[in-house]
């Protein structure tokens, strides 16, 4: 039998982590309460887990073209005033 992989969640716990989608489900069905567990893909491992709360569909929006502008041109402004530049 290979040796289990672990990943932790926020607080520092040990999860086990499955490499695929199927395994993930065979070892919820192991468990006593396989039923009602939710099976994802963990966004830190890229493994997956199962557990009882339901996923949360936290979707990240797609900043505007005007804000993503914004935010280079703070970036650019302060890589130009911290560069070294000499006069050629």
């Amino acid at each position: 039998m290979a040796e289990k992989e672990f990943c932790t969640n926020g607080w520092g716990k040990g999860k086990v982590k499955y490499r695929t989608h199927a395994a993930a489900e065979k070892g919820a069905r192991r468990t006593q309460s396989g039923l009602g567990l939710h099976i994802y893909e963990c966004r830190h491992c890229r493994g997956w887990h199962f557990s009882k709360q339901a996923p949360q569909n936290k979707v990240e929006a797609i900043p505007s073209a005007a804000k993503l502008r914004r935010q280079f041109e703070g970036c650019f402004s302060y890589l130009v005033a911290s560069w070294p530049f000499q006069d050629a």
